[in-house]
């Protein structure tokens, strides 16, 4: 009688074969699960570095506007430099006026995009209605007004003068973001005229 408890207690266990097909199963399920994680996590990614880029660009318009300081120096623009030589990331900079007038490019802040996530494409489109995708742009603010200027040269160091920045004031700018391994698209446009930053 003893023994055949014993059988018994065995026959209500699980088969190696049974415990194969259960794993099996549940691999499965976690790799669709993390599929579909996948496939949620790359537009995520997308719509959060278009957020942060968005807000960002603000910031420095803010800055332009409350006419902050550099370095306890007048600052003369408020610049954030766009580039598709380095599409994952992004600088926050200014031109700083010093006591002998020079005016030079201070790096205050260099930006990554999260999540893999790269300026796929920079689309300027002047005052004249031309448009052009330039491998490099500056997208500056002056002080005190916020007035906004988009210099495909990268170099506002050489706008030292009124006209000279006349000559890049009222564009567009259009940068497009992307993500490696999704089809999911993000763009973040600027108005040169009002400031106004918008996603699309």
């Amino acid at each position: 009688m003893h023994r055949k408890e014993i059988n018994d207690n065995f026959n209500d266990g699980f088969t190696l074969i049974e415990l194969l097909v259960t794993m099996a199963i549940l691999a499965l399920f976690y790799g669709l699960v993390m599929a579909n994680f996948a496939s949620w996590r790359g537009p995520q990614y997308i719509k959060v570095s278009a957020n942060e880029l968005a807000t960002n660009i603000s910031k420095v318009h803010s800055s332009a506007l409350s006419a902050k300081s550099l370095n306890g120096d007048p600052a003369k623009l408020y610049t954030l430099e766009f580039s598709k030589v380095t599409p994952s990331s992004y600088k926050v900079q200014g031109l700083e006026v010093t006591s002998t007038g020079n005016i030079f490019q201070d790096s205050i802040e260099k930006i990554v995009f999260p999540g893999a996530v790269v300026i796929q494409d920079i689309v300027l489109t002047d005052k004249n209605g031309s448009v052009s995708h330039p491998n490099c742009l500056q997208l500056a603010f002056t002080l005190p007004f916020g007035q906004a200027y988009m210099n495909s040269a990268c170099d506002f160091s050489t706008a030292k003068t009124d006209s000279a920045l006349a000559n890049l004031a009222n564009s567009q700018l259009t940068l497009l973001l992307a993500r490696n391994g999704t089809t999911a698209t993000a763009s973040v446009l600027v108005d040169g005229i009002t400031g106004r930053v918008t996603i699309q």
